[in-house]
């Protein structure tokens, strides 16, 4: 396994599997941490913008909120996948199988699959997506603050609306401690068709709970689309695309 460190949005990075904080302190305009890799020993400094939850933090008092609906990828955690893979192998193989298939873009293919060829079209996309995911994924980077921040406030009643798998969703839950917090989980393997259709969210709403009660977080305009959709407030976490 490589074991050299590399840069991304959040900061310095190792595998996360083999990394554990050992110290955190906050000065200036960085936050940083020294993490500590327990095969070499070496520390490497972490660094991240801080405040970042703020703008969250201070939206809801400005806004009250009941219930939190999060995205995943990219609000989260970033899965480091190699996106342009995706459309060589996943829509490769679906045009083996339907070989006038019409669709090229990321959602259309998922949604235009179930529109054209039903239940033999939602389970070969969610076969082929949850493969990828699962064979090709090379790290994932974490949003700490977010993490942290659906830790330790109680109040809220948090959902999780991904179009992951769900085999994806549920192994990184429990690798960050988050499978017991969220009420309901909401994923490509449970939803016929991904955001911004809003189907995902009949699927996790609380009928007697209002609209206005709820507050979508999510990173990508098909998560503002879908809030949109559902006269729902969205709050946009852009943490992983190097503005904070």
């Amino acid at each position: 396994m490589d074991r050299t460190p590399g840069c991304g949005p959040g900061g310095w990075w190792f595998d996360s599997t083999r990394v554990r904080i050992l110290e955190g302190s906050h000065s200036g305009q960085l936050h940083e941490f020294r993490k500590l890799d327990p095969f070499g020993g070496s520390q490497v400094r972490i660094l991240y913008p801080p405040h970042h939850m703020k703008k969250l933090e201070n939206y809801l008092k400005k806004n009250p909120k009941t219930h939190l609906i999060f995205d995943l990828d990219e609000t989260i955690i970033k899965l480091v996948l190699p996106w342009d893979e995706w459309f060589v192998d996943v829509l490769g193989k679906i045009r083996q199988t339907y070989r006038d298939f019409p669709e090229t873009e990321y959602v259309r293919i998922h949604n235009g699959l179930v529109e054209h060829y039903g239940e033999e079209g939602l389970a070969l996309i969610r076969e082929l997506n949850e493969r990828f995911e699962n064979e090709k994924l090379f790290r994932i980077e974490r949003n700490e603050e977010l993490i942290d921040f659906i830790k330790n406030n109680p109040n809220y009643t948090y959902y999780l609306w991904t179009s992951n798998s769900g085999k994806t969703a549920k192994r990184f839950l429990e690798e960050l401690g988050l499978d017991q917090i969220f009420k309901k989980v909401v994923t490509r393997s449970d939803s016929t068709f991904i955001k911004p259709h809003t189907q995902g969210f009949d699927l996790l709403k609380d009928s007697k709970t209002s609209i206005s009660d709820y507050l979508f977080v999510g990173d990508s305009s098909r998560d503002k689309e879908a809030a949109k959709a559902l006269e729902m407030d969205f709050f946009l976490i852009d943490y992983f695309h190097g503005t904070f």
